[in-house]
């Protein structure tokens, strides 16, 4: 694993984090969108819930059972950065998720005070709440700074926690069980040259709605690169216009812990609708906390430096 992932010093976006695009959904508004995103979120907390009381079905070999353990390291775990080599941490006892959104990020709570998950309507409530506090406005695409090569980052990475406030918001993304990314609309896939009219992504065929998500899944498709935390094991997207799906750093699991965890999303998620539809009782639960961050005319060059990077 050091050889093949931590010590390799290249991009983890594109060089070795996969993206996975779940079937394109057909968004007709904001509403839509945030509620497709509580029903993911509520299922991967039960997902997580399933393997820390050691219930889901074992993956086998024949009839012999195969070591679990890389399901344990799926959700909690970080990749930080070093300037030689990489560090994995994993966090078992995590119990908030952060949501990205307009480059903006906001823990929040994934289980009540008595344990239980929280249920799919206080999820949207607390995907609304952040919507509604960020109109108008866009955060630095500070995530973008994930997508550097590792030496690069590492290196920004320990001058950046040596401000305090960036170091707990950071701490604070690295211990989540996961990132959600509530994606804005995409860019066209070519920048217009001169007078030639590039196509926006409602002209586009089915085919290449496809090729849309995997790039965003993949990289963020430009428009939403800094919406991202690229170290973070398990990274959901939900695009705006129904692109939806993970990307996920490979060095803590293989493919079928990641495959079955999307599969268990999927599967699930009409079973989820009804949920939805509950009157909402009063909550104990507090509202999302942004997650803010000083950066400095030198971290603002850092970021134009990996957004031209990145677009490379």
């Amino acid at each position: 694993m050091s050889t093949a992932y931590l010590e390799y010093r290249s991009p983890v976006v594109i060089f070795s984090s996969p993206g996975l695009v779940f079937p394109v959904e057909d968004f007709k508004s904001k509403e839509d969108q945030l509620r497709y995103a509580a029903k993911m979120i509520f299922g991967a907390l039960l997902y997580k819930q399933s393997i820390d009381n050691n219930t889901i079905t074992p993956d086998r070999m024949g009839k012999a059972a195969l070591d679990m353990s890389q399901y344990n390291k799926v959700l909690g775990t970080n990749r930080n950065p070093g300037k030689a080599k990489d560090v994995l941490v994993y966090h078992p006892n995590s119990r908030h998720f952060v949501v990205a959104y307009k480059n903006y990020f906001y823990k929040v709570p994934a289980f009540g005070d008595d344990g239980r998950v929280i249920d799919p309507v206080e999820i949207l409530r607390q995907l609304k709440f952040i919507v509604e506090v960020t109109s108008g406005l866009n955060g630095q695409p500070i995530g973008i700074l994930t997508s550097e090569h590792r030496d690069t980052w590492g290196t920004v990475y320990e001058a950046f926690r040596k401000d305090k406030q960036n170091q707990s918001s950071m701490k604070v993304i690295e211990e989540a069980l996961f990132l959600v990314s509530i994606d804005r609309p995409n860019r066209p896939l070519k920048s217009p040259k001169g007078s030639v009219n590039v196509p926006g992504i409602e002209d586009l065929a089915k085919s290449e709605i496809h090729t849309v998500a995997a790039l965003q899944m993949i990289h963020g498709n430009r428009t939403n690169s800094g919406n991202r935390w690229f170290d973070k094991t398990i990274q959901f997207i939900v695009g705006s216009e129904g692109e939806c799906g993970l990307t996920y750093e490979h060095s803590p699991a293989e493919g079928p812990p990641i495959a079955n965890l999307m599969d268990f999303i999927l599967n699930n998620l009409n079973n989820y609708e009804p949920l939805l539809q509950k009157v909402k009782e009063s909550t104990q639960l507090s509202d999302p906390v942004k997650l803010p961050f000083n950066v400095t005319e030198k971290f603002s060059e850092n970021i134009t430096s990996a957004s031209n990077n990145l677009g490379k």
